[in-house]
């Protein structure tokens, strides 16, 4: 137990593309709190938005906001209602685990964080997000903090899994219906292949090879087909296993229809009709996609999402990107496809550290493989978000996840 605060250098947005140095006084773990000596931090989308408009949909940055909720550590030191005999905490940890930190702590009394199994705390009204340590889950000593950095956006595509009703089985259960009861899925449709969209895959692909090896399903492999504007995002899904089939959004399928030489759209979706029909050329039977995972927020993204998905079928968004946006839900409604959220995760933590635990050695190269580059220091934090922020290095090497070194 620590009863000093302790000095520490922290990088802080300030404007636009501004980012400064400042230090700053961590005040001593609280009763039931630890501090954690933070050794990687990846960049998500949402810090790219923040760091190039000061917004992420309808969160505004009004005061100087620290960056980064993708970290993983190594815990220095315990509160007082964590320390116990030999400085071991209460809560399992002690001083030299390393851990990945899920940055959400919610109020612990509304109805979401009182839904029995608290599978919905990530809807908590009251939730602070990044403001202060939540509960760390522990790694393996023997995993890089770099992929206990990843956990966190693990964590989101275990939940968009779960959300599809993609759950795993119990211990001494079979799993070849999802949970509602219908048949594991034969044809997954990914769209948008940055991080989000490989993990996605990622989880979907590993998760089933996992619960095939220890017997909990005899269904065949899910035919995965991923999609996205850039040909070597494509590619590395495809090369690593990842998909089944890759396929790049030609350029002039981008966006809405052009308008006729009246001046007006005749069918606002039909570049996302013609998108989907192509698509479905490419499922591994022919039949429409069971399950949809939308990752990039794109309107046009989610309208193709919504025709190529089969009916009673289901489309995940996990993607946060326009927050107004023209969408059809008569295709939707009447064929009883469900339109589902993804917000963060709650309880998925401990399913991502598993899945990376439980990895085989070609399957953990591909996680790495997915952590594409890596920038040392606070004081080159603006680089690694300009990095971040393009699909190419000045090497010409493909950009997915950028992490900071501390």
């Amino acid at each position: 137990m620590t009863t000093q605060s302790t000095p520490v250098t922290a990088s802080v947005l300030t404007d636009v593309h501004a980012l400064k140095l400042i230090q700053r006084d961590l005040p001593p773990p609280g009763p039931g709190e630890v501090r954690v000596r933070v050794e990687a931090v990846g960049l998500c989308g949402s810090d790219l938005h923040y760091y190039h408009q000061l917004r992420n949909g309808e969160a505004i940055v009004r005061e100087p906001m620290t960056l980064g909720h993708e970290a993983a550590g190594v815990v220095e030191a315990l509160g007082p209602a964590a320390a116990s005999d030999k400085d071991h905490g209460s809560n399992g940890l002690r001083p030299g685990d390393r851990v990945a930190l899920e940055l959400g702590t919610p109020c612990g009394t509304c109805r979401h964080c009182r839904r029995p199994g608290s599978l919905q705390y990530n809807l908590c009204p009251r939730m602070q997000f990044a403001a202060s340590a939540g509960p760390p889950g522990g790694v393996s000593n023997s995993m890089s903090f770099e992929l206990g950095a990843l956990v966190e956006p693990l964590a989101v595509a275990v939940h968009a899994y779960r959300r599809a009703g993609l759950a795993a089985p119990a211990a001494d259960d079979t799993l070849d219906v999802d949970d509602d009861g219908r048949p594991q899925p034969k044809n997954i449709l990914i769209l948008g292949a940055g991080p989000v969209g490989l993990l996605c895959a990622a989880v979907c692909r590993y998760t089933h090879a996992q619960q095939a090896k220890a017997g909990h399903t005899t269904a065949p492999s899910p035919h995965i087909v991923i999609v996205d504007i850039v040909q070597d995002r494509v590619n590395f899904a495809t090369d690593n296993g990842l998909a089944d089939v890759g396929t790049v959004i030609p350029t002039e399928l981008l966006g809405a229809p052009a308008a006729g030489s009246n001046g007006v759209v005749s069918d606002p979706f039909a570049n996302a009709k013609t998108m989907s029909a192509r698509l479905l050329a490419q499922t591994g039977n022919g039949e429409p996609f069971d399950v949809t995972f939308e990752c990039t927020g794109q309107a046009s993204s989610v309208q193709t999402g919504i025709f190529a998905t089969v009916s009673g079928g289901r489309v995940v968004i996990v993607g946060m990107g326009q927050p107004a946006q023209l969408v059809p839900i008569g295709a939707a409604s009447s064929r009883e496809v469900d339109i589902v959220g993804v917000f963060r995760y709650a309880t998925d933590y401990p399913e991502a550290i598993r899945l990376l635990r439980d990895a085989d050695a070609e399957q953990l190269a591909h996680f790495n493989k997915i952590i594409s580059h890596s920038v040392q220091g606070l004081d080159n934090a603006a680089k690694a978000f300009e990095r971040a922020s393009k699909p190419y290095d000045d090497e010409g090497r493909l950009v997915l996840k950028v992490m900071i070194k501390p």
